[in-house]
């Protein structure tokens, strides 16, 4: 699991092979579920549905969005012996969990909401863009979308590549974990589940 907002640790410091293997297996287990839970939050919340059975939803998604999911090439589990097998070495296609690799999780989350369940009319075009920006926090604001069941609000500062997403079943949202003196591209996307749109303007913000 990979993401900008995505973390896990072992008691003994970041997720690697200084943890035991039973703990970073659990470890792995919370974070899935974890971040599932906020993916299916986050449909739930923008008038999409729930998840259910994830990976049907998951292998469908990477067949379609290569950049979802990072080829896991090189590196291993360690000289560790667990049970008389050694340990194995990353190669070409090793993903054994998924099958796709290390999945980008905010590119996940992105490529979910925006992906259309069902026929039908996406939203209506949409504008009004606007917000302030303080020192780690900025509320954003924007005219309502006809048919939209919620928004999308894409977040990315402007000198790196990073985007945090944020969800709202409203025409406004408080943006957080912010960092000071930093330009940031702020994107509105209207969604519901026969598709989506993008604002027709963007802004950008710069906290104190």
């Amino acid at each position: 699991m990979s993401g900008s907002r995505i973390f896990a640790r072992t008691s003994k410091g970041p997720l690697s092979s200084t943890g035991k293997f039973s703990v970073i297996l659990i470890q792995a287990q919370t974070v899935w579920a974890g971040y599932v839970s906020i993916l299916n939050s986050a449909l739930r919340t923008t008038g999409l549905g729930k998840i259910g059975f994830f990976n049907p939803t998951l292998y469908g998604l990477a067949e379609k969005n290569f950049g979802i999911a990072h080829d896991i090439s090189n590196g291993s589990n360690g000289n560790a012996t667990i049970f008389g097998i050694p340990g194995y070495n990353a190669g070409f296609f090793y993903d054994n969990c998924s099958g796709w690799g290390s999945i980008w999780g905010e590119s996940c989350a992105s490529k979910l909401l925006l992906h259309p369940t069902q026929t039908g009319t996406p939203p209506a075009s949409f504008g009004g863009v606007s917000g302030t920006a303080q020192t780690a926090t900025a509320k954003v604001s924007w005219a309502s979308s006809s048919g939209a069941t919620g928004y999308l609000v894409q977040v990315s500062p402007t000198n790196g590549s990073t985007v945090d997403n944020y969800v709202s079943n409203t025409t406004s949202v408080e943006l957080t974990g912010l960092t000071p003196k930093t330009s940031y591209e702020i994107t509105i996307v209207a969604l519901n589940p026969s598709g989506s749109r993008q604002a027709t303007n963007v802004i950008f913000l710069t906290t104190n």
